[in-house]
């Protein structure tokens, strides 16, 4: 992107004139109102700079304490505005710790990322040598000049919408029971002292190296040198690549290495860096990987089973948990049209529909839908894939097309033209290769990449329905007593009230349906959603 320099003048007012000029420019009601908006300084003294999109006014400067950036809250509310900031995620992390939660804005990170993405090109952070306003301009109409304008704004705005949610879970964080991660951790991994901190995985450490004859080696990643000395050949150091051996070692490995990873990745050091007086900080961050999803640092998206029941609701509240099961499959049924899939996507579940169907037990079914949707083969469910071709065409062909377009090196986007990016170069002088002169390793790249492109209108599409979703939950639960306090891909996590648990949970299913019509379409139909309430995680699914 080449930055549009221009000059404007700057104002310099105190905080009240900023706010009032801010007021009187902008409108109440009607489409949002652009304004730039750049924090800087250190809590209790912020420098404020709002940036006006419309004609040649100028740049409002002003210093303001925490108290007084409280009023950006009231500005928010009462008037139509959508704040358009460098970095959106930070502006509104800043502002979420003094209690501001921003309605509307733009990020030009996320929308120069989601630009690039698209032209398949590395991501050029926005330049910083024009304003807001030019920037904002010039990826208006770096965004005009695709053939997927709309669906580009589209991206843009949810990714901006997803910013504001993650930063304000980012400052909330989710209520933590200390007590009880503490007991897990010691049910599971024994009483810990300054000795031993974890005495039940030092005890399955001595049982694994004794299965070797006393010979220890790094049970991560060491496996094949253990097995070696025993005349048994292992290729890997998973637990599936020793999983099927008859040996006494396996059980001990099996349990070994879950324990481990519990006490490494949630232990007793985790909680000192991720847990504050009863409240867990998992870091989100929105649109993380290629098909948009969220990623997260400190666990937030990887909380095992055996801890969730740590995240408790305060007293007087409890957690609302929904979520969308067979996410992808239902929407490979929405985004192809499938008749001989919406019924089972919107009514039932999809794979045990399917089995019905076609006279076959769920698993089976599952593993050909899953087969299909990934590009995998599988002579289980060769029978099922050849009843899947000839009932659910469309969706197959949908799959076969995204497949064929990534071995061919063409763009493969989801529904709002997110992006795959270009693969590696090794795998790119593969694809350009004609294929009559690919070698064995080029082919197996090729194919490897087509089986990436294949489901990843799949995945990409679902995870902005889910993104898109949110979105909506955010504005439904606004002035009301409960609060998003997690999102994991398909699930939501939210406390709420007791009393207020009856007026929340048709919200949950009603944002689910938001995101779906915002994403694939007002007549794609209904996504079934299960929600379920309790004292904690654990127990509001069970």
């Amino acid at each position: 992107m080449q930055p549009i320099n221009s000059t404007r003048p700057v104002r310099h007012l105190t905080w009240e004139e900023l706010l009032d000029t801010v007021r009187r420019g902008t409108p109440m009601t009607g489409p949002a109102h652009l304004l730039g908006l750049e924090l800087s300084g250190w809590p209790g003294a912020w420098h404020v700079r709002v940036e006006p999109f419309s004609g040649t006014m100028a740049v409002l400067v002003a210093e303001v304490d925490e108290h007084g950036l409280r009023q950006l809250g009231w500005l928010d509310r009462t008037q139509r505005i959508r704040w358009v900031a460098t970095d959106l995620g930070t502006v509104a992390i800043a502002l979420a710790k003094v209690g501001v939660q921003l309605r509307l804005g733009y990020c030009l990170t996320l929308a120069q990322r989601a630009v690039d993405g698209y032209h398949r090109a590395e991501f050029t952070p926005p330049s910083d040598r024009a304003g807001l306003s030019e920037r904002y301009r010039q990826i208006q109409a770096d965004i005009g000049a695709t053939s997927h304008g709309s669906a580009l704004e589209r991206l843009i705005e949810l990714d901006s919408a997803n910013a504001l949610a993650a930063a304000e879970l980012n400052v909330a964080g989710l209520p933590w029971d200390t007590g009880r991660h503490r007991e897990v951790l010691t049910g599971l991994l024994g009483e810990s002292s300054q000795a031993d901190l974890y005495p039940r995985l030092t005890e399955l450490d001595e049982q694994v190296a004794e299965c070797f004859g006393g010979a220890r080696f790094r049970w991560r990643t060491e496996l094949p040198d253990a097995f070696d000395g025993e005349g048994v050949e292992v290729h890997g150091s998973r637990i599936c690549d020793i999983e099927h051996l008859e040996h006494p070692a396996v059980p001990l490995l099996t349990r070994w290495r879950h324990l481990d990873a519990l006490a490494h990745q949630f232990g007793y050091d985790w909680a000192k860096r991720w847990t504050v007086a009863d409240r867990w900080f998992p870091v989100f961050y929105p649109a993380g990987t290629s098909t948009g999803r969220w990623t997260a640092e400190g666990g937030g998206l990887q909380l095992p089973r055996s801890l969730r029941c740590c995240v408790r609701a305060r007293p007087g509240r409890r957690l609302l948990i929904a979520d969308v099961s067979q996410l992808e499959p239902r929407i490979l049924a929405h985004m192809a049209g499938d008749s001989g899939l919406l019924d089972f996507a919107e009514h039932d579940d999809p794979y045990e529909g399917l089995g019905r169907r076609f006279g076959m037990d769920r698993a089976t079914a599952k593993t050909a839908l899953l087969a299909a949707l990934y590009g995998r083969r599988s002579g289980a469910s060769r029978q099922a894939m050849n009843l899947l071709m000839r009932s659910c065409r469309a969706a197959m062909e949908l799959l076969a097309e995204a497949e064929e377009r990534a071995r061919h090196g063409a763009a493969v986007r989801t529904e709002l033209a997110r992006t795959l990016p270009r693969p590696e170069q090794s795998t790119w002088s593969a694809i350009e290769t004609s294929a009559a002169r690919r070698t064995a390793e080029e082919r197996l790249l090729v194919a490897r990449f087509g089986r990436r492109g294949r489901a990843f209108p799949v995945q990409g599409t679902a995870a902005e329905v889910c993104c898109a979703a949110l979105a909506a939950l955010r504005t439904l639960l606004r002035g009301e007593d409960a609060g998003v306090v997690a999102f994991l891909h398909d699930e939501f996590v939210v406390e709420v009230a007791e009393d207020a648990v009856g007026e929340i949970e048709p919200l949950l299913r009603h944002a689910v349906l938001v995101g779906l019509a915002r994403v694939v379409g007002q007549d794609a139909g209904s996504l079934p959603v299960s929600v379920h309430s309790g004292m904690d995680w654990e127990r509001s699914k069970s």
